[in-house]
């Protein structure tokens, strides 16, 4: 079907995997360290019925369960129950704080994963919410490096705030769909208050996995429901080799977005010009065109403009230095000494400005994000015998958990007809303003931006990407 205007769409996918291992550490006693993070299920409240038995008084007997005989069960919302974990010196509710956690990260993975000369895509916000699902279960040392990394504010409530936030996330004249999913080996000792904040927290779906026995078939299950989520724009999120007999949680977020400009763009107006690289050469584009009222600003070294999209629900910020050698001080100004929002603040209507952006397409990933994460600060979680996660299963002596892989996916392209965008992001757990004048403004994409997609009701930068030469 053929959609009148031009319409984005945006997809992006992250899965964490935890796997298990052998040996012990004085670090991660249980007793220590469960407490503190998780809060008890009141005994007359039902357990995850046949998918988690009771705990012992000695927290050592709760286990999920298949639902069925067949691994790949889906838990149903009935068969979910226990306490929402939550912690008394964290007791703010404030969705706008996780917004600027998210913008703070989001500069960190830039400044990580940027390299000179090539294009760049990703979901801060997917990534946000997969490690933030994983950090229900963190604890002691883990726990504090995930809220370094990660950016929360000391009171900061996360979980609540997550579903608060997920409550704002509904639109009427856009698509933006947010989904999550945790996929537990099937009678694995996991508490019941993980399994139920990361559900209540997150809107999560759970789907039981046997990985001992076959992690092939749970890695194809997994990649074919996130490939559903995203509008098949995700495909193979989870490269072979990725799962193993030792993996005994995965954690995923996808998001697909797809909106229409406000303003659109006539595919007639489209012609071939030169595209400035890094290089001093030039690449052929198709260039699309057009002139339009909208939020403007420009000073000595960069122009930005913001494209909204229907109602304007979403907007596209683009930053356009004005030469090819200002774009490293760009990214110096907008991640090391300022930041988008400071920018966009300054942006005032500026009328007639003609707008000139090329068609490109983006497919960045699959990308591991371990060693960027351990560089930031999150190093206990990807080590066997450090990893303190007693926060989601009742611990078994000489074994552990740890955060064995983080992968991120993301799709974008854009054009007259239609611009597609999907990301999605697995957690894998194993054992062990200026002056106009009088004369219209051009800006003209014809070198290297910065760009983001960011969602104008909750205020969250979904999206961040930097174009060097446009694929098409």
């Amino acid at each position: 079907m053929r959609v009148i205007g031009i319409l984005a769409a945006f997809s992006a996918a992250a899965v964490i995997a935890l796997s298990g291992c052998g040996g012990d550490s004085d670090s991660n006693n249980e007793n220590s360290s469960s407490s503190s993070l998780v809060s008890s299920v009141s005994e007359n409240e039902g357990s995850l019925s046949s998918m988690v038995s009771s705990a012992s008084e000695s927290e050592s007997a709760s286990s999920i369960e298949s639902v069925s005989s067949a691994s790949g069960s889906s838990v149903g919302d009935a068969n979910l129950s226990g306490s929402l974990i939550t912690e008394p010196s964290r007791g703010v509710v404030d969705d706008t704080a996780l917004v600027r956690a998210n913008a703070a990260l989001n500069r960190d993975i830039f400044l990580g994963m940027d390299k000179a000369n090539e294009n760049l895509f990703y979901s801060s916000f997917s990534i946000f919410s997969a490690l933030s699902m994983t950090y229900a279960g963190a604890a002691n040392d883990t726990k504090s490096q995930f809220e370094q990394v990660m950016h929360y504010d000391a009171n900061l409530s996360v979980h609540e705030s997550f579903a608060a936030l997920l409550k704002k996330s509904t639109y009427e004249y856009n698509t933006f769909n947010i989904a999550n999913s945790l996929w537990p080996q099937e009678s694995y000792p996991f508490k019941e208050d993980f399994i139920y904040t990361v559900y209540k927290g997150y809107d999560s779906e759970t789907y039981v996995m046997d990985y001992i026995n076959n992690y092939e078939n749970a890695r194809l299950m997994i990649n074919d429901w996130v490939e559903e989520k995203t509008e098949d724009k995700i495909v193979d999120l989870i490269p072979e080799g990725a799962l193993s007999v030792d993996t005994r949680l995965v954690l995923v977020n996808a998001l697909y977005f797809k909106g229409t400009w406000e303003y659109s763009f006539d595919a007639n107006d489209t012609d071939k010009q030169p595209f400035h690289l890094n290089d001093g050469s030039q690449k052929e584009a198709d260039m699309m065109h057009m002139e339009a009222d909208v939020l403007y600003y420009e000073n000595s070294m960069f122009q930005a403009v913001e494209l909204p999209y229907k109602e304007n629900e979403f907007s596209m910020l683009i930053f356009l230095p004005k030469t090819i050698a200002d774009m490293t001080a760009l990214k110096t100004a907008l991640f090391d000494t300022g930041s988008t929002e400071t920018f966009r603040a300054q942006m005032q209507t500026a009328n007639s400005v003609v707008i000139s952006i090329p068609k490109f397409k983006i497919k960045w990933g699959t990308k591991s994000l371990k060693t960027l994460l351990i560089n930031l600060g999150m190093a206990d979680a990807f080590d066997p015998y450090l990893a303190d996660f007693t926060g989601i299963w009742y611990r078994e002596p000489g074994q552990n958990l740890y955060i064995s892989d983080v992968l991120h996916q993301a799709f974008i392209e854009v054009n007259e007809e239609g611009a597609e965008a999907a990301a999605a992001t697995a957690v894998i757990v194993s054992d062990l303003a200026s002056d106009t004048g009088p004369e219209p403004i051009t800006f003209n994409a014809d070198h290297p931006f910065i760009f983001f997609i960011v969602d104008n009701k909750t205020g969250m930068t979904l999206f961040s990407g930097k174009v060097e030469a446009p694929v098409q």
